[in-house]
């Protein structure tokens, strides 16, 4: 849909880059929080892009740049002591009997496919800066519109499969003061002690987080 976000709250690098890869013939938005925040016209801290190219052809294109990680390979771009992070669309594929696995595994894949393995749906959506389009998989724009964070898929199993969206959804009601849609907030209620066995080092992380917003203690009432 055409939706015209403040652009003067984008930072200009990042949009040099998504032209740059554009450029190239490579579809590439803005992703996830940014969008969010730019939708309630919040001026983000960060900027995420997400492109069909691949990490190797980013680096091509987008010099310096770095690629990082092992399991979910990013490039990483930094200019002017910010730091930009470029991730390639990725599948989410699905577990099965014979394939127990599979959940969330790093199968590069299509925009539709992207959206949906993302964690809320205020955090599914993209955005071309260039075209002035917001694309919307998740049913993102419903919930910004009425204010609440709710996950996509099954709340019970993604928080199985990763306890650190318990502290993940907590953190963003707090911080654009949205609500806990029903299922979420039952599935967290049930689930908290999933986290005494999460990575510490990610904990930590999202903990820390949590602890720069104003009043923390609030986000855990």
């Amino acid at each position: 849909m055409k939706t015209e976000l403040p652009h003067e709250y984008i930072d200009p690098n990042a949009l040099d880059i998504i032209q740059r890869l554009q450029d190239q013939k490579f579809t590439t938005y803005l992703v996830g929080g940014c969008v969010r925040d730019l939708l309630l016209g919040i001026k983000p801290k960060d900027f995420d892009i997400v492109t069909m190219a691949r990490p190797e052809q980013v680096q091509k294109i987008i010099r310096p740049s770095f690629i990082i990680g092992r399991r979910f390979q990013l490039v990483l771009v930094r200019r002017n002591g910010n730091q930009y992070e470029i991730s390639t669309f990725r599948s989410l594929a699905y577990a099965t009997e014979e394939n127990p696995e599979a959940v969330d595994e790093n199968i590069y894949g299509e925009p539709k496919e992207d959206a949906l393995r993302r964690d809320f749906t205020i955090n599914g959506l993209f955005y071309d800066p260039r075209n002035k389009e917001l694309i919307d998989h998740t049913e993102g724009m419903r919930d910004i519109e009425q204010r609440v964070v709710r996950m996509i898929g099954d709340p019970q199993l993604r928080i199985e499969q990763d306890p650190i969206r318990i502290l993940r959804a907590l953190r963003f009601a707090y911080k654009i003061n949205f609500s806990l849609e029903t299922s979420l907030l039952l599935a967290i209620r049930q689930n908290a002690h999933l986290l005494k066995n999460a990575v510490l080092p990610r904990v930590r992380e999202e903990l820390l987080k949590l602890l720069r917003l104003n009043d923390p203690a609030k986000a855990l009432w």
